[in-house]
């Protein structure tokens, strides 16, 4: 018995993240350092916090008799926080680096890792962005250049929001540009995956075909057969 499978020959090869035949890789953006940053930040600062509470709340048990075991009680747990938060943030910092997004000249993938066990990849093709913006609140936004962006889709496939995204505004040029060569490239194929698209001014739309319809069966309308006419007899 043939244990071969029949469609071995026509399987995608690789993952969602590779490209395909005929597709270049225009750009690969990863997310502002900024992010990540302001985590270690913030966990340093509450961490640090702690530990002085800790150290407060220390001084007020110690006594002559217990001191150096209550100093030694403190320089352990003191040294597991530390060990423990400086863990979080390595694995935190690699989380946020497997975020990211790909752009070819046909498809936009986006990547999202949201913890060490919970990937998403998601796919979209050029046809099928609606639009693309981009904003950036804050102060801090506006210093280090950083922002969101919106990649709005066709459908019933949510939205792309990439936040903390670097030089949203050239990004976003970057992803308009792609999808406007590629619809000029193909309007045909395009127009197929997106009827909403806003196609080039010399471009005419191809006449849709019609269904197919099979031919209605003829009526024959049942009529009782006719007596030949009757020969006169001689006589």
């Amino acid at each position: 018995m043939n244990s071969e499978n029949p469609y071995e020959s026509i399987a995608p090869k690789g993952s969602i993240e590779d490209m395909g035949p005929g597709e270049t890789k225009l750009i690969e953006i990863h997310k502002h350092p900024f992010g990540i940053i302001w985590l270690y930040i913030q966990t340093l600062v509450g961490m640090t916090f702690a530990l002085g509470l800790m150290f407060i709340l220390l001084n007020q048990f110690v006594t002559d008799d217990n001191a150096a075991q209550m100093r030694s009680i403190f320089g352990l747990v003191a040294v597991l926080a530390v060990g423990a938060t400086l863990l979080v943030l390595f694995v935190a910092g690699f989380v946020y680096r497997q975020n990211f997004l790909i752009v070819t000249n046909k498809n936009i993938t986006e990547v999202l890792q949201r913890n060490l066990f919970n990937r998403q990849v998601s796919e979209l093709s050029m046809a099928n962005i609606e639009d693309i913006s981009s904003f950036q609140k804050g102060v801090f936004a506006t210093m280090f250049n950083y922002g969101t962006m919106v990649v709005e889709t066709a459908g019933e496939q949510n939205n792309f929001v990439f936040t903390f995204c670097p030089r949203p505004s050239y990004h976003c040029k970057i992803l308009l540009d792609a999808r406007q060569r590629y619809v000029e490239a193909d309007p045909v194929r395009a127009t197929v995956q997106n009827n909403r698209l806003n196609l080039p001014p010399n471009f005419q739309q191809m006449p849709q075909e019609q269904p197919y319809q099979p031919p209605q069966p003829q009526q024959i309308s049942e009529q009782p057969p006719q007596q030949p006419p009757e020969n006169p007899t001689s006589s």
